[in-house]
């Protein structure tokens, strides 16, 4: 296993909650991308999401992502609760946490939400997701980094 694939191992497994790490603890190099996207359940969650759904989503929505727009570089952290129906479609709009209001929002995160948000639409419905693990994934966080 090459170490960009265990590094990616364990970050999933610590946004899982199953382990202790951070991004900037495990990285090897100056070159070495972060992670851009994130997957977790929510703290209130009584099921967490496997490593399969947890790469899968990450996957498919840098995949998006990348079809769709980039988030701009440099742009602050823009975290979104999302919701699913057991179909693998979106219950409902994702929501930006927290949500930009207004002027006072900054230009930078009000584009990456844009730009995430457009990402999670586009990559619909996420129909590879397991029904028999919908507890699982029925209710997740995503968190999008930009590029450095």
């Amino acid at each position: 296993m090459s170490p960009q694939m265990i590094r990616r191992s364990v970050l999933a497994l610590a946004a899982a909650g199953a382990v202790s790490a951070s991004p900037a603890a495990l990285a090897q190099s100056d070159e070495e991308e972060v992670e851009r996207i994130v997957v977790t359940a929510p703290r209130s969650a009584m099921f967490r999401p496997s490593l399969v759904v947890i790469d899968g989503i990450r996957e498919h929505v840098v995949d998006c992502l990348n079809q769709t727009t980039e988030l701009p570089r440099g742009a602050p952290e823009v975290s979104f609760r999302v919701r699913f129906n057991a179909d693998g479609t979106l219950d409902g709009p994702p929501a930006a946490m927290p949500e930009p209001t207004g002027l006072e929002a900054d230009d930078r995160y009000m584009r990456a939400v844009v730009a995430a948000r457009r990402a999670l639409y586009h990559c619909e419905p996420y129909d590879f997701l397991p029904p028999g693990e919908y507890r699982h994934w029925e209710e997740l966080i995503l968190v999008f980094r930009s590029p450095r």
